[in-house]
Order: C-alpha cells, then sequence, then structure tokens
C-alpha cells in the first residue's frame, strides 16, 4: 500500500541521435570521493584496459548551428567494443550515429546530462 502522503519526483527526458566525433580517455587514478583526493597507487578499471572514457558528439539544432558535447553511459563491453586499446576510439565508429538521452536543452542549445543508449544502424539510403 502506497502513502498517501508520498511525493514522486519525475524527471523528463528526451532523446536526440547525434553523430560521433571522437572520444575523450577515461579518468586514470580513483579519487577520494570525500576529499578529492587522487590515489596515485590505484588506476581504474577503463584505464588499465585501454579504454575510452566518454564519447564525443555533434549534433546541428533547428537553426543550424553545429554543438558539440560528450556522453557517458557506456558499459564495459561498450567501451571494450568502441576502444582501439590506447584510450581512442576505432576510427569506423568516427560518424556513426549513436542515440543520446538528456533531460533539456540549456538555454545556449546544448544537452544537459547526456547518456548514451545506443549505437544506431546504419541506414540505407
Amino acid at each position: 500500500k502506497k502513502k498517501a502522503d508520498t511525493w514522486y519526483k519525475v524527471k523528463r527526458s528526451d532523446t536526440i541521435d547525434v553523430i560521433i566525433t571522437g572520444s575523450k580517455p577515461p579518468e586514470q587514478y580513483y579519487k577520494d570521493p570525500s576529499t578529492g583526493a587522487t590515489h596515485l597507487d590505484r588506476i581504474t578499471k577503463p584505464w588499465g584496459e585501454g579504454w575510452i572514457g566518454s564519447l564525443e558528439f555533434k549534433f546541428e539544432d533547428e537553426g543550424g548551428k553545429t554543438h558539440i558535447g560528450y556522453c557517458s553511459g557506456l558499459t564495459d563491453d561498450e567501451r571494450r567494443k568502441f576502444s582501439d586499446g590506447n584510450h581512442s576510439i576505432k576510427p569506423k565508429y568516427i560518424g556513426r550515429t549513436i542515440e543520446v538521452e538528456y533531460m533539456e536543452k540549456t538555454s545556449d542549445g546544448n544537452l544537459r546530462h547526456p547518456r548514451f543508449i545506443r549505437l544506431r544502424p546504419e541506414i540505407e539510403k
């Protein structure tokens, strides 16, 4: 039974198709969440495996202005698939279309909290 005086927070989200333009390397070392101090003796898993950290993408808004952004939300399998083993994206994925989920567009047209959803299949023309 649900409580009558409970509030539920509903967050609106939307998706957009964007083009992959590159990637960012992952964090090399773990950081202490409470102090922010870097642990130079603890290498992160993505860095140790040679994976990418996040995908760089671009898209055009309704006015024709190009926006650039970065999204995370990749699983370990996706990081392995996209990575060339040297913290960069495989060249065959540059120019491919991905679906990105975001909370809203900012006043300057960028995406707030973009997150990778899936790689779009190639569209036959």
